[in-house]
């Protein structure tokens, strides 16, 4: 009989907020979670909190917790990407050491005034949940009458799904109050710090929390009510700690080699457990590439492209950044210094090119077997009437490492070209150059007029309108690329024309047209 009347306590005990013997693992989702354990820190992911005012750590739920003195005691956490969620859990263990009216247990402040992207609060006799997005009214305010006892600890939670616009608060475990939410998305957000007990209102501290918080978490989906109550019934035993995915530290980087030789891409990982690696080679994976380094031994040329490693750990997966990997069938022509290639300048057609840092001017026609760009280079023509380029490139063109084809401003110098926009005088700003389409007016000056052909674009852009002061913006470049292989663009392609100058809103030279880029294969 003994035995059956401590089966039966046992049984009976979650009931009242007795805890279950072992750590519960984590719902997926998590996106922070302060444990209160002595500091602020986050022990997800680093995003790490500040003690305010007079917080102290006492002991708690699980572990030890965050005594908040009810006037400026509160945790501030900085503002992230990841604590702007649009679908969200807010949860943790309270205990009110007082009843005050208003008391922000858990949220965001948006803009200067009371509006929050996010809170759970306890006002006016009742715990509250509220998610602020566009045309949010008081509706989609979740309220449901209770009083806490003070001293005594609630697992509350408030969980929002984006998606059906559904929203839930809970106490204990308990789902206490259900609806749906009105407004559109997203939930609107701004720099303003995630707050643990307290709020703010124009800069200053508001409506801060007199009492204790423990394993207070964030979560960007809503969690399920089993979720929910299998957080509350793990008690004392909590949640088991949760590995965050891993972090790169070391980002592989693109490689230019000749067919036969060996190429290696190395990166590095930073994880609180034992990491795997998986790399890829244009979207498919490496047979037998797990480690953290990639070597392939006589390269050839149907090797070259992207390749990048994903990271696995038990938190999760995370990838690497795409490293090209640019193969050579013979050994190319390498320009690091600043170099002119005129009209006439066959010396470098027909071979493979290698622009290493350099900035590459380029007149009238030509052809290369390859060419890459790396390190920053530039590969433009002469500006003026006489400038434009046509390549032919027989196999791969690469712009890599945020080198770039930039021949913006290359075009019809300011107050010239066949769209030039209409100067101005006075304090009447000229019109802007026109070329694919009409330029933009001035202050009661025409933009320039269209010319040259949409689908087959060779023209230079036109330079804007000049005035007695501010001159007009050049136009854009021209350049034509046809490749025979495979374009690469890590960079930027640009033909942009350039804004005009100002004195004032009304007195501004017209900015010139862009130019032409034509792409084929």
């Amino acid at each position: 009989m003994k035995t059956w009347l401590l089966f039966v306590v046992l049984l009976v005990l979650p009931a009242f907020g007795a805890q279950s013997a072992s750590c519960v693992v984590a719902p997926p989702g998590l996106v922070g979670w302060w444990k209160g354990d002595g500091d602020a820190r986050d022990h997800f992911q680093g995003l790490d909190g500040t003690p305010q005012g007079a917080v102290s750590f006492q002991p708690a739920i699980v572990g030890q917790g965050f005594q908040l003195d009810g006037l400026t005691g509160h945790i501030a956490i900085p503002d992230s990407p990841v604590l702007r969620p649009q679908s969200l859990t807010l949860e943790g263990w309270f205990n009110f050491s007082i009843v005050q009216p208003n008391q922000v247990l858990l949220g965001k402040t948006f803009g200067n005034t009371y509006s929050n992207s996010f809170a759970l609060w306890h006002y006016e006799g009742a715990l509250r949940g509220f998610t602020w997005r566009h045309f949010s009214t008081s509706s989609s305010e979740l309220v449901f009458p209770w009083i806490p006892i003070p001293g005594q600890w609630y697992h509350l939670a408030f969980t929002f799904d984006d998606a059906t616009f559904e929203q839930a608060l809970y106490i204990d475990g308990l789902k206490v109050l259900g609806g749906y939410a009105d407004g559109q998305r997203p939930i609107l957000y701004d720099e303003h710090p995630v707050l643990i007990g307290a709020d703010t209102a124009s800069g200053e501290l508001s409506i801060p929390f007199a009492g204790m918080a423990d394993d207070v978490r964030i979560w960007d989906r809503g969690l399920t009510s089993v979720e929910i109550a299998s957080i509350h019934a793990a008690g004392e035993a909590g949640l088991c700690d949760v590995d965050p995915r891993a972090t790169i530290s070391v980002q592989p980087v693109n490689q230019v080699v000749i067919a036969g030789q060996s190429a290696t891409f190395s990166m590095a990982a930073v994880s609180r457990t034992p990491v795997g690696y998986q790399w890829f080679f244009d979207g498919m994976p490496v047979d037998g590439a797990v480690h953290s380094q990639l070597i392939l031994p006589s390269v050839t040329l149907d090797q070259a492209g992207g390749y990048f490693a994903v990271v696995s750990n038990l938190g999760g997966f995370v990838t690497s950044s795409v490293a090209r990997l640019v193969v050579h069938d013979d050994v190319p022509v390498t320009i690091s210094a600043s170099t002119f290639i005129r009209g006439d300048d066959a010396r470098y057609d027909g071979k493979e090119i290698v622009v290493n840092g350099a900035v590459l001017t380029i007149d009238g026609n030509h052809q290369f077997e390859s060419l890459t760009l790396l390190n920053g280079a530039v590969l433009t023509h002469t500006a003026g009437s006489q400038g434009a380029v046509s390549l032919g490139i027989v196999h791969d063109f690469a712009v890599l490492d945020v080198s770039r084809v930039d021949v913006s401003g290359r075009g019809y110098a300011a107050g010239t070209g066949p769209g030039v926009g209409v100067g101005g005088g006075g304090n009447m700003g000229a019109g802007g150059g026109g070329y694919g389409g009409a330029g933009g007016n001035g202050a009661a000056r025409a933009g320039g007029g269209s010319y040259g052909s949409v689908t087959e674009p060779v023209d230079l852009g036109s330079g804007g309108g000049n005035t007695d002061g501010p001159r007009g913006g050049a136009g854009g470049g021209a350049i034509r690329l046809n490749v025979g292989g495979t374009l690469t663009v890590d960079g930027a392609i640009r033909a942009n024309g350039l804004g005009g100058e100002g004195w004032s809103y009304r007195r501004t030279g017209g900015g010139g047209s862009g130019g032409s880029l034509w792409i084929t294969d």
